[in-house]
């Protein structure tokens, strides 16, 4: 987690001026990617005596983490975007925009030098 999040600091070159925000997105970042490592890790250890309607509920809570994650990352990501320049901007949109197409599937292009992958909410 602390390689994609100094990457991504270095792709989107933060000023002093942005650390708050920065510090807040990075710290969510952090903090969701051990929900869900101890998320995992709690549901794996009782897996084996779970039966199929525990297990499925178990993953149902998974899910719901996930989504409390992704919504806590979202407002944090939208305070540090609000702080970028016009050329961070664009280059944060490219990482999203390269990012969501691996995610699907899809065929990108991107200009040599631009990044390739953006954080994710882990």
């Amino acid at each position: 987690m602390e390689q994609r999040i100094s990457d991504l600091h270095a792709q989107l070159k933060i000023t002093d001026a942005q650390s708050t925000q920065w510090d807040a997105f990075a710290q969510t970042m952090r903090d969701n990617a051990m929900k869900t490592a101890q998320a995992f890790h709690d549901r794996a250890q009782k897996l084996s005596s779970m039966n199929a309607d525990e297990a499925m509920k178990s993953y149902a809570q998974l899910a719901q983490n996930h989504a409390d994650n992704m919504q806590k990352l979202s407002s944090a990501w939208s305070a540090l975007y609000a702080v970028l320049s016009a050329d961070q901007k664009q280059t944060a949109d490219a990482m999203y925009r390269n990012q969501s197409a691996k995610r699907h599937g899809a065929p990108h292009k991107h200009k040599a030098g631009a990044p390739a992958s953006a954080a994710s909410s882990g």
